[in-house]
């Protein structure tokens, strides 16, 4: 199962622990959040792996803090998930 972790960049330490913690429930579960070194290749381009990402995870998961709301790319992921 892929699972996309949208979050900002502030929240950077919870996530990774969270990202660790489902990684370690199965051996089947791949996280995929843009805080995580080496989740977007050198050269690649962040929007275009956003959207490949998206699109080819099973599981969406936004972490949400009040001050979240106003985080362009929150809404980015948000809006374009299909």
């Amino acid at each position: 199962m892929k699972v996309f972790i949208s979050h900002a960049t502030k929240n950077k330490e919870i996530v990774l622990k969270f990202t660790r913690l489902l990684e370690n429930v199965s051996s089947e579960i791949q996280t995929f959040c843009t805080s995580d070194r080496g989740s977007i290749k050198l050269g690649r381009d962040f929007i275009e792996t956003i959207f490949e990402e998206l699109n080819n995870s099973d599981l969406f998961i936004p972490i949400i803090y009040i001050d979240s709301k106003n985080n362009f790319f929150l809404c980015f992921d948000k809006q374009n998930l299909r």
